[in-house]
């Protein structure tokens, strides 16, 4: 289960997860959530036929993840394995519900306006998807 969710950084440019992880974390999460569960070395394995790093690098990213929560380390096997602590809908859903609930809580009239026009200039498909969503919850 997913402990927190605290991000620094909110990428606005990015698309998807990287808005709030960083590009290797992103790469590394859609691994393991690909994989269901992966060693540090198929991890790096897989990494490798985009870009050159070092194991270092991956054992980095896959220690910061699991501080994060994102990933939980099993000592189960030779080589510790690793596996999604949350699934990606429910990680996309989080980030979504953290950033919705950090707008509304904004005590500038501003934020309130512009978030106000960004849900005008939606499209009636994406409308119906935030209505949806918020229905659940």
């Amino acid at each position: 289960m997913m402990t927190r969710l605290n991000f620094k950084q909110l990428n606005l440019k990015e698309h998807g997860i990287q808005k709030v992880l960083g590009e290797l974390e992103a790469k590394v999460m859609e691994i393991i959530w690909a994989k269901g569960e992966a060693t540090s070395r198929q991890i790096h394995q897989a990494l490798a036929r985009y870009q050159k790093l070092a194991p270092t690098t991956v054992t980095t990213i896959l220690s910061r993840l699991v501080e994060k929560g994102l990933i939980i380390k099993s000592e189960d096997r030779r080589g510790g394995g690793y596996r999604p602590s949350v699934t990606k809908t429910k990680f996309l859903t989080a980030i979504t519900k953290k950033l919705i609930m950090s707008w509304l809580s904004d005590k500038h009239l501003l934020s309130a306006v512009r978030f106000e026009e960004t849900l005008a200039d939606l499209s009636a498909a994406d409308k119906k998807a935030l209505r949806d969503f918020l229905k659940k919850k």
